[in-house]
């Protein structure tokens, strides 16, 4: 079993942490969205996956921390979490892991005329690049959510971020690249498409297997569970 120490706060967010280990990884300030995760590397083959969640009393920040193998497969090494206010500094360790970081809520930078610019490489039906937020909305139906990233249709399998154009697709989404790769594609036809990744991660959770696969220059990543794509994302940078 390992051991959770939740290291405290800080009402000083500029000044680091008193008594904190040498190798302690500093995230700096985390914008948050809620219930939205973020992927952070902590260096020597370790990552966190990181979510935060509305509370009465701040943020409850709920950590998922992992360790690549040489071989990419990946192992789970705890899923420690802590509340916190909005601003303050504070920290977390479990075993020779410790972060530091400051958490906030990310605030809301795209309204109902916001223009999108889809990325090239992805097409759909009814959608273009230089639509307004509002213009969507005409097309696909009021969102099923919204948050400071963007809108998620989940009848359509979407999430659209308006600032920067990236696009999450989900079953049942219909939409595809322009080399035809979309919900349900194989592993071989995606390098036959894009050639060999620029990384791998493999892993497992609640039970189920999965392979992510990373297009750096592109700014694609693909998610396959039993052999076939069930994620993907896309964006402009």
């Amino acid at each position: 079993m390992m051991a959770v120490l939740i290291v405290g706060c800080s009402k000083h967010p500029s000044k680091p942490l008193s008594h904190l280990p040498a190798n302690t990884k500093d995230l700096g300030v985390v914008e948050f969205t809620d219930g939205t995760p973020q992927h952070f590397s902590l260096g020597d083959g370790k990552g966190c996956t990181v979510t935060g969640k509305h509370v009465s009393d701040g943020i409850e920040v709920i950590f998922m921390i992992e360790s690549t193998n040489a071989n990419g497969t990946v192992k789970l090494i705890g899923t420690p979490r802590l509340t916190a206010p909005p601003g303050q500094r504070t920290a977390i360790g479990i075993g020779d892991v410790s972060i530091e970081f400051i958490p906030e809520w990310k605030k809301q930078s795209w309204s109902s005329s916001s223009t999108i610019v889809f990325p090239p490489d992805i097409s759909f039906s009814s959608l273009h690049s230089g639509m307004t937020v509002q213009e969507v909305i005409a097309a696909l139906g009021q969102p099923s959510q919204t948050n400071a990233d963007g809108l998620e249709f989940s009848s359509v399998g979407l999430f659209i971020c308006p600032d920067t154009g990236e696009v999450t697709l989900i079953p049942p989404s219909a939409g595809r690249t322009k080399e035809g790769i979309g919900m349900g594609s194989s592993r071989a036809d995606i390098i036959r498409a894009y050639g060999e990744p620029s990384s791998v991660k493999i892993g497992a959770r609640s039970g189920v297997s999965f392979e992510a696969l990373w297009y750096s220059p592109s700014h694609m990543s693909f998610q396959l569970r039993d052999g076939k794509v069930d994620w993907m994302d896309i964006s402009t940078k």
